[in-house]
């Protein structure tokens, strides 16, 4: 029987990084070959939709989600999909476009809160994987502008209630001023340890010095961004 990962103790294990690995992981390049996985989507039909990349793959994306968990005034394209890496581990991600105003996401970053009320944010909600855990994960994105992309400005954040792993966006592989082939890169205490390239060629980085318990829940937030 597959396994529920549990990030029950990935609080302690992010405050167990010592200063040396994430200097050694920021002297590395995240976007080497070494850290490289093309993304397949399988697109077709809605349900027909699947993500592969790497170790990860995720089940057939579904109309719809848990009213219990996400059960925003306003919303729309809401789905759902499990995901599976290649040690039988599992979990299920929901996700939908809602309104800033519907949020009520504590410890929200400054340049969330500073948007409209009705600006589109995408929201989605990763399980944690044990019910008697209550570290289940969110990835809370804004669209990101031609001016924020030149910056690698921050358009998002991974987040737990005590727990935040930064999204930033940039097109440095694309035409200037430009969606094409921008990167959502997810950043560690400031270290970019993760990234999706959409719009174009689909790849993923991934530090492999990472825990496999961190690779797991930012593989969930890069796959919600490739099956939306």
């Amino acid at each position: 029987m597959k396994k529920l990962i549990v990030f029950g103790a990935l609080f302690s294990l992010f405050a167990a990084y010592s200063c040396s690995t994430m200097r050694k992981i920021n002297q590395d390049n995240l976007y080497n070959r070494h850290n490289e996985a093309k993304a397949k989507v399988k697109k077709g039909l809605f349900s027909s939709m699947t993500v592969s990349f790497g170790n990860y793959s995720t089940g057939k994306k579904e109309k719809g989600v848990d009213k219990h968990i996400i059960n925003f005034r306003d919303q729309s394209n809401p789905f759902n999909f499990s995901l599976n890496d290649n040690s039988g581990n599992i979990t299920s991600v929901q996700a939908v476009y809602t309104q800033k105003k519907d949020l009520s996401v504590n410890n929200l970053p400054d340049f969330i809160n500073d948007m409209n009320d009705g600006a589109s944010v995408y929201y989605s909600w990763i399980r944690a994987g044990s019910a008697n855990t209550l570290q289940n994960w969110e990835l809370i994105l804004k669209n990101p502008t031609y001016d924020g992309l030149k910056q690698d400005a921050q358009t998002g954040v991974l987040q737990t209630s005590n727990q935040i792993i930064t999204v930033h966006a940039h097109n440095r592989f694309g035409s200037p001023d430009s969606y094409e082939n921008m990167c959502y890169e997810f950043q560690l205490q400031g270290v970019p340890v993760a990234a999706v390239q959409v719009n174009g060629k689909n790849k993923v980085w991934m530090e492999k010095q990472l825990d496999p318990s961190v690779k797991f829940v930012i593989a969930g937030a890069i796959a919600s961004i490739l099956m939306r």
